[in-house]
């Protein structure tokens, strides 16, 4: 409990992230009644550790979640940010920090997928970008320069047949694609299409 709470079992070692979530979790406990002493003496003694971990090592130093290191990762990758148009797909909480760092590093805009669309506008009218069904995916992927996949699929959502169609549409510009899920939300043979760049996890 005190690795995972102190983001030492995360995929980005000492991810701030999942404390937040531990937090939650323990709040949400309570709020419903199913904690009791022994949760709570566990709970404060984690965050105790939390603490030392943080304070106390270089741990939490720089970048240490996922999508910000996708972002960070894209920065250094495009030689800058400024001015790109971002398309995310997933509206969960990775794809909303990744919208944040996104819009910190200047991109022109950050458009959004999702399969419930009424999330996709919520969260793309946080950031003054555009939302698209799962229908119109491809033409949201031919006007992109970046794009950013976070799903709970279980299924690839970006298959090669797709992204070559949304090629064909934009054969002189090059696509950047990250995709953070787990199980992957691009399918491997997408990163050998020309002018497209496909980091995962």
């Amino acid at each position: 409990v005190f690795r995972v709470a102190s983001g030492l079992n995360s995929m980005v070692f000492g991810e701030n992230e999942v404390t937040g979530q531990f937090k939650a979790v323990y709040e949400f406990s309570v709020r419903e009644g199913t904690s009791g002493k022994a949760l709570l003496t566990l709970y404060r003694a984690a965050m105790a550790a939390v603490k030392k971990v943080k304070s106390g090592t270089g741990v939490s130093r720089g970048t240490v979640s996922v999508s910000h290191c996708a972002v960070k990762l894209a920065d250094r990758v495009l030689l800058g940010l400024k001015g790109r148009k971002v398309l995310i797909i997933g509206a969960g909480e990775m794809a909303n920090s990744a919208a944040v760092a996104f819009m910190k590093e200047g991109v022109a805009s950050v458009d959004v997928v999702n399969k419930t669309h009424s999330k996709a506008v919520e969260l793309a009218g946080r950031y003054n970008g555009s939302h698209y069904r799962f229908s119109m995916l491809d033409r949201a992927l031919a006007g992109s320069d970046i794009v950013l996949c976070s799903t709970a699929s279980p299924e690839p959502v970006l298959r090669r047949e797709l992204v070559a169609g949304a090629m064909a549409a934009r054969p002189d510009r090059d696509l950047f694609i990250i995709d953070i899920a787990v199980p992957r939300d691009v399918e491997a043979g997408v990163g050998e299409l020309k002018k497209v760049h496909l980091y995962d996890i």
